[in-house]
């Protein structure tokens, strides 16, 4: 499967402005440790770290567009967001969705741990806590029911998983 990892930006347009220079001096260890265990099981994983990049989130159309020129459809994109990256985290996934709307969007990272029940109005999955193992099993079309630390979202309502 084709999976797209994104650490979200602190901009929101690609302009010079205060929170351009804001951000973490480390890749997301989470979304790496997670792009370990998905690239183990064959998976085709790309990671984009926004701060790495100096991305806004502005920038993520184009980025989407240069996907579809690829013919890189994800079947899944896996975002990290910390309450300060939540807004723009949930733009991306916006962005994402109207241009690849079969593509299933997933939340992990604190921010979707401590507020589930939020993230999960912005995505198809959330992964609460630790994700390598929740997020390969979520691949395997396990019956969703069975996957502990997952929330996700049917006909029947949300569901919380233990």
């Amino acid at each position: 499967m084709k999976i797209l990892l994104i650490d979200p930006p602190w901009i929101l347009k690609n302009k010079n402005n205060l929170w351009k220079k804001v951000g973490s001096c480390l890749p997301s260890l989470g979304l790496a440790y997670l792009a370990s265990v998905l690239e183990k099981e064959k998976h085709d994983v790309r990671y984009i770290d926004s701060t790495a990049e100096r991305l806004a989130v502005d920038y993520f159309s184009k980025i989407v567009d240069e996907m579809k020129k690829e013919d890189y459809n994800p079947d899944f994109v896996g975002i990290t967001a910390t309450t300060a990256l939540i807004t723009n985290a949930y733009l991306i996934a916006e962005i994402i969705k109207k241009k690849f709307p079969d593509t299933k969007i997933i939340f992990g990272g604190v921010h979707a741990s401590v507020l589930p029940d939020e993230a999960i109005n912005h995505s198809d999955y959330v992964i609460i806590g630790e994700g390598e193992e929740t997020f390969a099993e979520l691949l395997t079309n396990k019956d969703l029911s069975k996957i502990k630390g997952l929330v996700y979202k049917d006909d029947k309502g949300i569901h919380f998983n233990e």
